[in-house]
């Protein structure tokens, strides 16, 4: 099977298990949808009210708890990362990860970004693509179609029309501000400050 590793044989009836997806690392379609039907159940479920868990990134990440506790362990996090960037010779500069994950905008991780963004604008989708008209279609195919261009615009309505809960860690964000349309201060400030931070990267065409 596609994406299986070498540590698990065709045939073998734990293909479309957890354990499969888990302890043998298969990565076959039946086993990531194992995966994901187990990462739903979990999330429907929730955590306990005195679960120990709660204010932890394991209580939002693997649960998907929003209570405020786990949110703003989540925000501490991702300001964490943001804040200190990458250390001078790590291996992930240059790469999608230490620009997005690590908020690293030195030249080679500015120039991976650049060229991700330049191979995706070239593919778009073919024509009768079933993902015309969708989300997935307009960001992860970058597909400009009036359909797909209609399907953001929809969905930007929708967020833009309920904004950010009080407690949501996507305030003080760009994104909170441009997807989701808060005007918070606090999403005004980081609006504010990715603006400023854009005027002053260097051209990479000067």
């Amino acid at each position: 099977m596609d994406g299986m590793t070498d540590l698990v044989a065709p045939g073998d009836p734990r293909h479309g298990t957890y354990t499969g997806y888990k302890q043998l690392r298969c990565r076959c379609e039946d086993c990531r949808a194992a995966q994901a039907r187990r990462y739903r159940e979990r999330v429907r479920k929730g955590l306990p009210k005195n679960d120990p868990k709660h204010g932890t990134l394991t209580g939002y990440n693997n649960y998907g708890c929003r209570c405020e506790p786990c949110c703003e362990a989540y925000a501490a996090y991702r300001r964490k990362k943001l804040s200190n960037g990458l250390p001078e010779g790590d291996s992930r500069h240059g790469t999608l990860t230490g620009y997005n994950h690590y908020g690293c905008r030195c030249e080679p991780c500015c120039e991976a970004d650049a060229a991700h963004r330049r191979k995706k604008l070239s593919g778009g989708l073919p024509e009768g693509d079933p993902r015309h008209g969708t989300l997935t279609g307009y960001n992860h195919h970058v597909c400009r179609c009036k359909p797909c261009c209609e399907a953001l615009a929809a969905y930007r309505r929708k967020k833009a029309s309920g904004g950010l809960p009080k407690n949501d860690p996507k305030h003080g964000t760009t994104t909170g501000y441009d997807n989701y349309g808060c005007r918070c201060e606090s999403c005004r400030r980081g609006y504010a400050a990715y603006r400023r931070e854009r005027r002053q990267r260097p051209d990479p065409a000067a």
